[in-house]
């Protein structure tokens, strides 16, 4: 296996991959080499079950977010786009569950923002950017599981990473992502909260009123909707609880009626 320079075709993935991560965590150049060759070639070969046991033992983590990317592209190519969006479910799964277990603050802002930047290099495809329309818009009913699961979590993601910025007091950072999501979402008010703390921590007091001001506005806007619905649901309960009550009192009475009417029309 050695002499043939690694080639995880003569040993079983199983076992070929376990090797080669320990070499390369052992300071092995050669292995380092071939460990993100022989991952970038099993990605973008299409193979379904290879490429999620990869994502699944995190190898994807030895790959750096571009040349992920890269190997993903050329997997659409070869890899049906349900099979392709489920993987893309398995990154962003994998991603979400290592920024949750670390404790440290700044491993989970790098995880989020490589969440982050692996989602807005999948933005390239227009049914990506479809998608994130429609579930800024709210029509969920556009979506399947899979990719109702990847939006959320990227929302998710731009939320708390706003929060991870704001603890830390990397307030620069933080202005620069609000505009980005502004640039996506106009509809969200806690972009605007956010963007408030990034001004008035940096001094520009103005600015920080006008977005706190926009945040107050839109929250109560948001109340305004919720109450609206509420009030729908309401209306609806009342209606069909007291059309349930009359028709259940005059049962009997439609149904004599219904008979009669069919008599006659016999005779």
């Amino acid at each position: 296996w050695v002499e043939h320079d690694f080639d995880t075709r003569i040993l079983h993935s199983n076992l070929a991959f376990p090797l080669l991560k320990e070499l390369t965590k052992a300071g092995d150049p050669k292995a380092k080499r071939v460990f993100k060759e022989e991952i970038a070639k099993r990605i973008s070969s299409g193979y379904y079950p290879t490429i999620k046991y990869l994502i699944l033992e995190g190898y994807i983590f030895f790959l750096t977010i571009e040349e992920l990317l890269c190997t993903l592209d050329i997997c659409r190519e070869n890899l049906d786009y349900s099979l392709y969006i489920k993987l893309i479910y398995e990154v962003m799964k994998k991603l979400e569950n290592c920024a949750f277990s670390s404790e440290d603050r700044n491993k989970r802002i790098i995880k989020r923002e490589e969440m982050i930047n692996f989602f807005l290099g999948q933005l390239i495809d227009t049914k990506m950017r479809k998608c994130l329309e429609y579930y800024i818009d709210g029509s969920y009913d556009r979506l399947n599981k899979d990719l109702m699961y990847v939006v959320h979590c990227y929302c998710c993601a731009c939320k708390q990473l706003c929060c991870d910025y704001s603890e830390a007091g990397m307030y620069d950072k933080l202005q620069q992502h609000c505009t980005v999501i502004l640039s996506q979402d106009t509809k969200s008010s806690y972009i605007w909260k956010y963007l408030g703390v990034a001004y008035r921590n940096k001094g520009l007091t103005t600015y920080a009123k006008v977005a706190e001001n926009i945040y107050q506005m839109k929250e109560k806007l948001k109340r305004k909707g919720i109450k609206k619905i509420l009030r729908k649901n309401r209306i609806k309960q009342f209606f069909w609880r007291h059309f349930f009550c009359y028709f259940r009192r005059n049962y009997w009475r439609f149904r004599k009626y219904h008979k009669r009417s069919v008599r006659k029309a016999q005779w």
